[in-house]
């Protein structure tokens, strides 16, 4: 479509019986929408709606921590289409003139602030998020707030829960099984290991157990990540 439109005067098969009208501040460029135009257009927004439908079922079924990246995602892609609906529908107050180039821009910043602010916990790269669920070491993804993000299959094996209730339970809710885990939680942030003794079920264990900050590029503290 693109290269269409460059070769446009030699074809005219993108925009046909152009001109140019005197419309204030700036000259406005006025032209008949041909079939092509109109193929590519019906072919980009199915994409983009069908896009947003998915972006809206994702966040009717993920976490409410994550809720606020899957917003601004979905805010940031719909934009384009309201300036598209603005535009067609005439109740812009700029007569002749096509905001949609704008409506695109601010849609992507919004989209591309999404991504980057929220990147941490909810954007992982595949590979590390393999590595990391197949560890045989229990992972605990923390936030300043001491509430779980993220944690892998064998967090889940050894407080024996595999649904995702877990997600957003603070430490002290999440390990009420394992009580000297929450008395020595806070002492143990920086160390490099140590061992903690659990009697569950009759049972004693010995859990190596480590809790390392978790930063930014930037050093801005994100949370915490804990390891037994």
């Amino acid at each position: 479509m693109i290269l269409l439109a460059f070769s446009d005067p030699l074809h005219g098969m993108v925009r046909s019986n152009s001109l140019l009208l005197s419309a204030p501040p700036f000259l406005a460029l006025t032209y008949d929408i041909t079939p092509t135009f109109w193929a590519w257009a019906i072919h980009s927004y199915s994409i983009g709606i069908a896009t947003l439908l998915l972006l809206v079922i994702k966040y009717s079924r993920t976490h409410p921590l994550y809720r606020t990246q899957v917003g601004l995602i979905i805010f940031g892609n719909a934009i384009p289409f309201i300036g598209t609906i603005l535009t067609i529908s005439g109740l812009i107050p700029f007569p002749l003139r096509d905001i949609a180039p704008l409506t695109f821009t601010l849609g992507n910043v919004i989209v591309a602030f999404g991504l980057f602010q929220y990147r941490l916990f909810d954007v992982k790269p595949i590979a590390l998020d393999i590595v990391i669920e197949h560890m045989k070491d229990s992972v605990f993804i923390l936030d300043t707030k001491r509430r779980i993000v993220d944690l892998n299959h064998a967090a889940r094996l050894s407080i024996n829960r595999f649904d995702d209730a877990l997600i957003g339970q603070t430490v002290d809710e999440a390990f009420k099984p394992w009580p000297a885990v929450i008395a020595r939680y806070d002492d143990l942030v920086g160390q490099e290991r140590s061992e903690i003794v659990v009697s569950m079920q009759g049972q004693t264990f010995f859990i190596e157990l480590s809790v390392q900050p978790l930063e930014s590029r930037q050093g801005m503290q994100l949370g915490h990540v804990l390891i037994a």
